[in-house]
């Protein structure tokens, strides 16, 4: 590196000045002095240009005087698609919507949600909107610390409906080989390893959507659908109004101050700028198909369950118990096993390319034994599977595995009880290539960005 070239030019040079130990011993704890210094330079500049741990303070701030005006959060879009004959529709609204709401409410003096589906706080039935909706959610670490930042109350919130929080060690075992998390560090510092949350898809949306909704009274609702949007381009480019279609037609919202696209997979407010007269550049939306597919099946656990499974620690303290992480030259297929909310585990296999999913219950062990790795899969989670598959008591299911909103996809026929989903392909919208883009325009989440569920 060019810091190594430095230190090892200014040695050569003192060599050559004065050879004796005293000139050479001072010449090296300066040298390594200035390693020291360019090494937390370089590391300081690359966490705060790559990293968002920086911004984590900056959440559930107060501004002190807010910026007067009307954000708008773009929230839901219905999409129809026709697959095999069969017409569905979903709703893109994502997470990252009510969060955008939450975090609007600290610096705006209005905050307006448009969102179809926001008649009722709490949703009763699964959502057709997001295919994943009833799969495997994991959360990373600085999400939950996010959580606790905009409602300092949350751990107890979440505790409410039925979750729970562990250490974020989410126990990756590549290709079999365990990659263990970083205890030992954490406790030099007498800090424990940062902890995530455990809750499925339906009950944090509902959890969040009552704490959104109910947080302050600047917050308000519109059901309805965004159509479009009206801009004014050149030097001061800016949206106008954000057109709405609601039940008793359609409304425009003028002069909002920010508009937040939080439309989801869809990414419509790509398509509204292109209709407004934006230019966009041929190479603005990147896309790839990672050929992904997985299943998740979700367990309903009794008391019985609990006590009988061999679980490392027990059930109480569980979190994450196993993750099969696949080595691509021995193998495209893996798993993850995890306790979830409300006395329920989950697992989730999938991988990319040609893989045998398990689709049946009598499948599943046969599928993690398929697992080609360099160690064999632990015999205490084999005995966990087979008694989540094969036990239970009269009050619960011994396999619980939710309905898929999309029972078929291209040639695969999905049993009505599994989620089964392929992946769609990740994209890209770079908004930086375009020219004059509205200063009070931003888009979040998937609306910007659709990542790799496993590679990120």
């Amino acid at each position: 590196s060019i810091i190594d070239f430095i230190i090892l030019t200014t040695m050569d040079l003192a060599l050559l000045r004065d050879p004796s130990p005293f000139w050479l011993l001072g010449v090296s704890f300066v040298s390594w002095i200035l390693y020291k210094l360019a090494g937390k330079l370089v590391h300081a500049y690359l966490v705060k240009r790559l990293l968002t741990v920086d911004g984590l303070p900056l959440l559930g701030v107060q501004r002190g005087k807010k910026i007067k005006g009307t954000a708008v959060i773009c929230g839901g879009r219905l999409v129809t698609h026709l697959m095999l004959g069969y017409q569905f529709v979903r709703i893109a609204f994502s997470i990252s919507g009510l969060l955008s709401a939450r975090v609007c409410a600290d610096h705006f003096t209005d905050v307006l949600i448009i969102d179809p589906e926001l008649a009722q706080v709490e949703r009763t039935k699964a959502s057709t909107r997001i295919a994943q909706y009833d799969s495997l959610h994991g959360y990373l670490t600085f999400v939950l610390d996010g959580m606790r930042r905009l409602w300092p109350n949350f751990d107890n919130e979440l505790q409410k409906v039925g979750g729970h929080i562990a250490p974020g060690d989410v126990k990756p075992y590549f290709s079999g080989i365990l990659i263990p998390a970083p205890y030992t560090e954490y406790e030099a510092k007498s800090q424990p390893l940062p902890e995530t949350m455990f809750i499925r898809r339906p009950q944090l949306e509902n959890l969040l959507r009552r704490l959104v909704l109910g947080f302050r009274s600047n917050v308000r609702t519109l059901v309805g659908t965004v159509r479009g949007l009206e801009a004014k381009q050149g030097p001061t480019a800016r949206i106008s109004a954000v057109i709405v279609r609601t039940g008793n037609g359609e409304i425009s919202i003028n002069d909002p101050t920010m508009v937040v696209d939080c439309s989801g997979d869809s990414q419509a407010g790509f398509k509204w700028l292109k209709k407004c007269g934006y230019e966009m550049p041929a190479d603005v939306r990147l896309e790839y198909d990672q050929k992904l597919y997985y299943v998740t099946i979700t367990f309903s656990v009794s008391e019985d369950m609990k006590k009988s499974m061999p679980i490392p620690g027990g059930y109480e303290q569980a979190g994450w118990l196993y993750t099969f992480v696949p080595q691509p030259k021995l193998t495209s297929a893996g798993f993850v096993l995890g306790k979830m909310d409300n006395d329920t585990m989950q697992l989730c296999c999938g991988g990319w390319g040609d893989v045998n999913l398990p689709l049946e219950a009598d499948d599943i062990e046969s599928y993690v034994k398929s697992m080609n790795g360099k160690e064999p899969v632990p015999d205490w989670l084999f005995e966990t599977l087979r008694i989540l598959v094969e036990n239970g008591s009269p009050k619960f299911k011994p396999l619980k595995i939710r309905t898929s909103a999309l029972p078929i996809f291209g040639s695969l026929i999905c049993p009505t009880d599994a989620s089964f989903i392929k992946q769609g392909p990740c994209s890209n919208i770079q908004y930086h290539k375009v020219r004059n883009l509205p200063a009070n325009f931003v888009a979040v989440g998937d609306s910007v960005l659709q990542l790799n569920p496993i590679y990120a």
